[in-house]
């Protein structure tokens, strides 16, 4: 599946501002508003891609596991 570039970098920012506010606020207190300030995006576009913080937090570890698999799967290709 191919994502255009601009919906990747939104969507990699909001990630990013999520993982930039978990090691200091539960997940259950970090609020779209705080999330959409640090990643300098609109609350609206913070809901075209995401149905709330948890559907934002789940999408985000799925990827990043996904990453770590595939990375694994490259550097042993013997465990596939």
């Amino acid at each position: 599946m191919i994502i255009d570039r601009r919906i990747k970098k939104t969507r990699d920012a909001l990630s990013d501002a999520l993982l930039s506010l978990l090691p200091t606020t539960p997940l259950n207190k970090i609020t779209i508003k705080s999330i959409v300030d640090i990643a300098n995006v609109s609350r609206s576009t913070f809901y075209v891609h995401f149905d709330d913080v948890f559907d934002l937090y789940d999408q985000t570890v799925n990827e990043l596991l996904a990453g770590l698999v595939n990375q694994i799967t490259a550097d042993y290709p013997d465990l596939s």
